[in-house]
């Protein structure tokens, strides 16, 4: 999606865990987007929302047209699994 909706030239992907949660954080500086704006079928940040929930987890989407994307997931990790 990097390349070839936002044409990003760099993108940056980090993978930090702690005792208490993974989060997944995608970077890039491509053309960015208004997340408020996303149209109706398109299902990509609705899955990774959904997937996130399903595991206890959060999405969270910060972009504006201009100015790139990050995108982080932050899942909890549950002791009792």
């Amino acid at each position: 999606n990097t390349t070839s909706h936002a044409r990003a030239k760099r993108v940056s992907v980090t993978l930090t865990t702690t005792p208490e949660q993974i989060t997944l954080t995608i970077e890039d500086d491509g053309t960015g987007f208004d997340p408020g704006t996303v149209p109706l079928d398109r299902f990509g940040l609705v899955g990774l929302n959904e997937r996130a929930r399903l595991l206890g987890g959060l999405l969270a989407v910060d972009s504006e047209p201009g100015k790139g994307s990050r995108i982080a997931v932050h899942i909890p990790f549950d002791s009792n699994r």
